[in-house]
């Protein structure tokens, strides 16, 4: 075969020829590389020849294999949650030389920072800190060399260099205010997250601590599992293996089977690591475990020494922490450290994940129970619930005894009983209860001895297998053991809630209140307080103690109610005693009566009288709970509840059982009353996520709702509607559009509030599309609505001064003066008082949204400023003594574009806008704020954009309140970091052969993903450099920026198109682009709502355009979506997602073609990568 058909008849002599020179270098390429592949297997043949033991090729990988498989139900790689808050270490031990480069690309930002800031300084304040210029120079010198044996020191100069910035900037602030160090310390923080790492470098040896169950050796094990992926070396042992008496490290060579010295074994290994260049890594878990206690604490620092003096070899070990102390504690100061903390922060995204894994459903409790952070007893309660057939639990003691029970199961397979007939596992707990509750000291303690647990299982289990039964508990996270200080081996129960509730039921089977004086343990006192009513029939607050007094009691009933599975007929008593006498503690414990069908009477009883109130009394007794008078409304459980709620699985949220759904959606909902933006936003995304595929129950909350008295709640009921319909199945449900068509437009006044109609009109809209309503006017759904206005009505500022601002002089206190004033001066338009003395509000917020009704005869803003006063004191009767106490103090502590809380005050002028918008778009047209058209009609919340959440997207963390769930590390295939040739001339380069070749462009806009498919990139920006392993301060290094963006042609205009491009040259952008984000649009009107279309129309944003020469039609190919406090990413034209047949994914940033497979995506939404939008080439 000639090269000629090898390469399709590329028959051009010059391109032959070079095509010719591509195929010998990538010949001579795989010749080397066959080459150093053979001889590094011919060194290894020949050292392991040498070696007393001898491994085959897989000798490493079947060893790491038994360790894994010996961990059992530990570790799992199909089951494998990744921790975001870990994949930096992941990096660094997998692929060390990827996270060295990643981290020469955070040096080299805060190193130029540095330099540029440094250069900057004034003369005398640069002469009195040269040591940041010794700093920068001994990094780059650090780096540079390698010398990662002094990465330790390395970090410690990059600390010092910031912190004598920020010591400058507080000295210097004329000169030097903070705002200039924000990027160096934006830089700073990206680099410090990783001080383990820089450690771990230095002296690679890592220690891993952390509670039992908090996922360390599932951590260790898939380390160990992906290197050998990566097909790096490794070694792995359990502690749980040391389960005699005798020397560790002959120990450890009896475990991998290697005869010879240690040294001899450690200086092998030192070698085949640098044969194949990569450190092999010893991983010891769980030292603790077994006989750990006993024999590791003297011999872990020589370990550590023998280890330590191999260049290629490094150590990771760990050990479980117990009561806040952990052995590594002395060892591992100064040194590499992880604390494991298992899901803590990510509770739901994990709960989240495994239940998705094993489709088991949860009680509603499940995210109050701090034990569903511990990896391990999540995963034993999803397994213990995988079966259809499992009863659903009603304490957490039915969940215990069915684990124990699926242990048993387990364990009567490997030693050859029948579990139907002996739960030994069973019974071995009850022995450890037992020898609870016959303790007659003045103090119970929980751990046991294990000579007096060895005494009384032998009456249980056959003798042959007690140790080994007992070391299998521990193994399968059953139980936990571990030596005290005087050397003596204790028992108990691997898990505290397990513990807690065991003993309770076991003490409750023996009167209970004999025990009282004895037990210092509040999680038994906790369990016993769940437990009386369930095994008594009594709450534990009629359960009269002489040693406990009612308010003790009463406090256990409250704290205990979270852990609650059910809730009794006593308990609801009790709970309607607390309403009558503490109305704040009451609502505190309203969101976790709401998950219990038991409590509709209590969530019916405080519906009906909170909608009996009027808008100023609910907001007094209701809405201020969860603001000033909590001493933290972050952390009310009403915030709680909602964050949860948003959270949860679409899965967990269809099956709640409906009544479970709508009480929980009726406290969210009079959640909406409030100006606490943060609970307001969020329960308004958990109310969207509980109900999206439950229509009738969201009809039923239509009903109920739709005539409470409250602006605020009616506009947000609408929300929730617009956003189930768009995010579920309840756009297929006709009689929901029935509901909200009868409710909202085919009533003799539709209400002018901007808002609400426009939720209510798209939602009926993308139902009629998606199953069409019959029986209904559509047309009445559209603006106009008919609600007469016209600006003569507005009052004059004399009559509205006259009657709204207050003095002292008439007898108001200081507080109801402001507060009353802090309206009439925050709604002052820019001219409205004669002077300049206008309001933040007034101008750039209720002016601005009106000044597209500014050229029509008779405008004021002044004069709706105004009517706008009218609507606040006279409509909906403002009462500033009642909101005094809550405006004053909130005017002081929250201010900002969209502060966390807001005035109630600012409530009424948010009310008093959406009326006069409404009321605008009925009477008069206006001109638009994209095109400037004139005499237009204004059909939604669009134009002017004017929208206040996006109920489309999933997103909930509003304000960064939290950082719950942060994103992965960067997807590194998405784009290319190195120019992909060497410079050869540095002037030049640009215009060279290489500069010009098509591999440059070619390799940023059709990239492989890990699995090798190609991708092509419609968007996205990046910056390549020429490829260094090494620092450098010289501006003028050798890279570019570039842009990428496609446009759809048609096939026969694309020879024109590259035409143009070439003409207009690509070194600057003067190719059309979307300059600014699209705002206006929520993320899921992409492209069939009405909103949509009305802004697609008015600015052509989906027609053909023409480039001016030569005369060809494109389409710009993606949309930027973005909404203000919530999340971006980029959309594809709608051309191309009619081409490709897609429909969004269940994620935000996904396209998914009709097998559910990702087709397009978006990785910024979901990683720490940037902005780009890629589709498959094989869709494309």
């Amino acid at each position: 075969m000639t090269i000629v058909q090898i390469f399709d008849g590329a028959v051009d002599k010059m391109i032959f020829g070079t095509l010719t020179v591509v195929v010998i270098i990538v010949v001579t390429y795989h010749f080397i590389i066959k080459y150093q592949e053979n001889k590094v297997h011919n060194e290894l043949k020949t050292l392991i020849d040498e070696i007393t033991f001898k491994p085959e090729k897989k000798w490493f990988d079947k060893k790491c294999n038994i360790a894994i498989s010996t961990l059992g139900n530990r570790y799992s790689s199909e089951i494998n949650y990744k921790n975001p808050h870990l994949s930096t270490v992941y990096k660094a031990l997998v692929t060390p030389d990827k996270w060295i480069l990643s981290f020469r690309k955070s040096l080299q930002t805060f190193i130029k920072e540095s330099k540029h800031l440094y250069d900057k300084l004034p003369s005398p304040i640069k002469e009195q800190n040269v040591c940041i210029h010794n700093n920068i120079s001994d990094i780059i010198d650090i780096y540079n060399n390698k010398q990662y044996n002094k990465f330790a020191i390395l970090f410690n100069n990059i600390r010092s260099i910031f912190q004598q910035f920020r010591t400058i900037s507080n000295r210097n602030r004329d000169e030097f205010p903070n705002y200039k160090i924000s990027s160096l310390e934006e830089s700073f923080r990206n680099i410090e997250s990783n001080a383990s790492i820089y450690k771990f470098f230095s002296k690679p040896v890592l220690y891993v601590k952390g509670d039992a169950g908090s996922g360390k050796s599932h951590f260790l094990a898939d380390i160990v599992n992906t290197r050998m992926e990566h097909h790096l070396k490794s070694l792995f042992a359990l502690g749980l293996q040391f389960n005699q008496i005798e020397d560790i490290r002959d120990r450890l060579m009896n475990i991998w089977c290697v005869k010879g010295s240690w040294d001899d074994f450690l200086d092998k290994l030192n070698k085949i690591g640098e044969i194949e260049k990569h450190r092999i890594l010893i991983i010891i878990d769980g030292i603790n475990e077994g006989l750990g206690n006993h024999l590791w604490p003297n011999v872990l620092a020589g370990i550590e020494a023998d280890i330590l003096q191999y260049p290629n070899l490094g150590l990771i070990i760990s050990a479980r922490t117990f009561s806040n102390t952990n052995m590594l504690d002395e060892i591992s100061k100064d040194k590499a450290t992880i604390t494991m903390e298992g899901f803590q922060g990510m509770e739901d995204e994990a709960i989240k994940y495994m239940t998705g894994k094993f489709g088991v459903t949860f009680p509603q409790i499940s995210n109050f129970r701090k034990e569903f952070a511990n990896p391990l007893f999540l995963k034993l309660y999803c397994q213990a619930y995988s079966s259809s057939t499992a009863t659903m639990p009603k304490s957490f003691l039915d969940v215990i005894k069915h684990y124990l029970g699926k242990v048993n199961e387990k364990l009567a397979s490997k030693y050859n009983y029948q579990a139907a007939l002996y739960n030994y596992t069973q019974q071995v707990a009850n022995v450890l209860t037992e020898l609870y509750a016959l303790q007659k000291t003045t103090k119970m303690v929980k751990f046991h001895k294990l000579d007096d647990v060895l005494k009384e299982v032998k009456n249980i289990l056959p003798n042959n297998i007690v140790h080994s039964y007992l070391q299998e508990l521990v193994s399968d996270g059953v139980l936990i053991s571990y030596i005290d200080k005087q050397g003596e081996i204790l028992i108990d129960f691997n898990f505290d809630l397990v513990g807690d509730y065991m003993y309770a039921a076991a003490l409750i089977d023996k009167q209970w209140k004999e025990y009282i004086g004895r037990i210092f343990d509040n999680g038994i006192y906790e369990a016993t307080c769940v437990l009386l009513p369930l095994m008594k029939g009594i709450e534990i607050t009629n359960y009269h103690i002489s040693n406990i007094s009612y308010e003790h009691r009463l406090q256990l009933f409250i704290d205990t109610l979270k852990q609650r599975f059910s809730i009794s007929l006593d308990a609801i008593i009790e709970i309607e005693k607390i309403k009558n006498i503490d109305l704040d503690l009451f609502y505190e414990i309203l969101p976790v009566l709401a998950t219990h069908s038991e409590c509709h009477s209590i969530i019916g009883m405080v519906n009906n009288e909170l909608k009996g109130m009027s808008m100023v009394e609910r907001d007094q007794k209701w809405s201020m709970h969860f603001t000033i008078n909590h001493h933290n409304p972050s952390r009310t459980e009403l915030v709680k509840f909602s964050k949860w709620a948003a959270s949860i699985s679409r899965k967990s949220a269809s099956i709640m059982p409906d009544i479970v759904a709508k009480q929980a959606a009726c406290i969210l909902m009079w959640s909406f009353s409030s100006p606490y933006r943060l609970l307001r936003d969020v329960a308004t995304k958990a109310t969207i996520n509980l109900l999206q595929d439950k229509p009738n129950v969201l009809i039923d909350l239509v009903d109920f709702f739709d005539d409470v008295n409250d602006p605020y709640i009616q506009q947000r009921l609408y929300a929730v509607v617009h956003g189930c319909v768009y995010r579920g199945k309840c756009c297929e449900s006709v009689e929901l559009g029935k509901k909200v068509f009868e409710a909202v437009f085919n009533t003799p006044i539709v209400r002018p509030d901007i808002l609400l109609r426009d939720y209510a009109r798209c939602a009926i809209d993308f139902i009629n599309q998606c199953t069409p309503i019959d029986g209904i006017n559509i047309k009445k759904i559209e603006p106009p609505y008919g609600v007469n206005f016209n600006f003569n009505q507005c009052p004059k500022r004399e009559t509205v001064e006259s009657k709204y601002h207050l003095d002292e002089t008439m007898g108001f206190d200081k507080k109801t003066v402001f507060t009353q004033n802090k309206i009439l001066s925050s709604m002052e338009t820019e001219y409205s008082n004669g002077v300049c003395g206008y309001g933040d509000f007034g101008r750039y917020t209720f002016e601005a949204y009106l000044r597209s009704w500014e050229d029509c005869e008779g405008y004021s803003a002044s004069l709706l400023r105004n009517y706008a006063l009218d609507i606040i004191f006279e409509k909906y009767k403002f009462n500033a003594n009642v909101y005094k106490q809550h405006d004053y103090i909130i005017n002081k502590l929250y201010r900002g574009n969209r502060p966390v809380m807001e005035r109630f005050g600012k409530k009424f002028q948010w009310i008093a806008l959406y009326e006069i918008l409404g009321l605008l778009q009925d009477n008069y047209k206006m001109e638009l704020w994209e095109s400037n058209n004139k005499n237009v009609q204004c059909n939604g919340t669009w134009d002017p954009n004017v929208r206040d959440i996006d109920t489309t997207n999933t997103f909930f963390n509003y304000y960064n309140e939290d950082n719950l769930i942060p994103k992965y590390e960067p997807l590194e295939w998405t784009h290319v970091n190195n120019i992909p040739f060497k410079v050869k001339h540095k002037e030049k380069w640009l215009t060279s052969n290489e500069g010009m070749s098509k591999e440059l462009v070619s390799k940023s806009i059709i990239v492989k993903d890990d699995k090798g498919e190609e991708w092509i990139v419609l968007y996205g920006y990046n910056t390549i450099t020429s490829e260094s392993s090494t620092l450098t301060i010289d501006e003028d290094e050798i890279g570019l920026w570039e842009f990428i963006q496609a446009y759809t042609v048609h096939r026969k205009n694309r020879n024109n198109v590259a035409k143009l491009i070439h003409k207009k040259g690509t070194q600057s952008r003067d190719m059309p682009e979307y300059r600014n984000d699209i705002y206006c649009l929520f993320y899921k009107d992409y492209y069939r709502s009405a909103s949509y279309r009305e802004y697609a129309k008015r600015t052509m944003m989906d027609d053909w355009k023409e480039f001016n020469s030569p005369k060809t039609l494109y389409q710009i190919g993606y949309r930027p979506y973005s909404f203000e406090g919530e999340m971006s990413a980029y959309r594809l034209n709608k051309l191309l997602y009619s081409i490709l047949n897609l429909k969004d994914g269940e994620k935000e940033g996904e396209y998914i073609d009709i097998n559910g497979k990702v087709v397009a995506f978006d990785p910024s939404v979901k990683f720490e990568s940037g902005s780009q939008l890629l589709v498959r080439k094989k869709n494309y």
